[in-house]
């Protein structure tokens, strides 16, 4: 009488641990390699600055860097004459970005692959007296988005009245602002 292969034999226990081994140890490369790319792409995808400024306006700096990497850099005119100091060394563009803004409050917009949009709301330290009325953030959003298709195109009729309710709110700011100056 034959017997047939029993599967609680040692050897078929040992043959069926060997190839769970086997593939866990696949589906964890797999895995590990699927996260390494993924990140590997976010990685080399954004370009590394370096560069060493020392009281350069902001305008000139991004200047620099759009040359350096290709990509175009669009902030309001009231922040281009802002002075930067900043050491940098192989540093992925975003981080560079945010350590040349970090005395601002900030905020940085790829617009498209290659066009980044910087809105600025003031600056960072709040014991310092800002030299621009203090704007809600859709204002300066506005103001900026008016700024940036100004440069693009000459004024018509439309863009007059964007101007208006721009003034206008820029207006009724100076005057909230001067209110609340005389109260305090």
């Amino acid at each position: 009488m034959k017997t047939h292969p029993d599967s609680t034999q040692p050897g078929n226990i040992k043959r069926f641990w060997h190839y769970l081994v086997v593939i866990m140890v696949l589906f964890l490369t797999i895995e590990v390699n699927l996260i390494g790319q993924a990140r590997g792409q976010e990685l080399t995808e954004e370009p590394y600055i370096s560069l060493e400024v020392q009281d350069q306006p902001l305008g000139e700096v991004l200047t620099i860097i759009g040359r350096d990497t290709g990509y175009t850099f669009n902030v309001s005119s009231q922040w281009k004459d802002y002075s930067v100091n900043a050491s940098i060394r192989s540093m992925p563009l975003n981080k560079g970005l945010n350590r040349i803004l970090a005395g601002l409050n900030h905020v940085i917009i790829y617009e498209s692959e290659k066009n980044i949009n910087i809105l600025v709301y003031g600056k960072a330290n709040p014991g310092e007296r800002e030299s621009y009325p203090k704007q809600s953030r859709s204002s300066l959003i506005r103001k900026f988005q008016y700024e940036l298709e100004d440069a693009d195109e000459d004024s018509d009729e439309t863009d007059s009245e964007e101007d208006d309710e721009l003034e206008r709110d820029l207006s009724s700011q100076k005057e909230d602002s001067n209110a609340q100056d005389e109260k305090e």
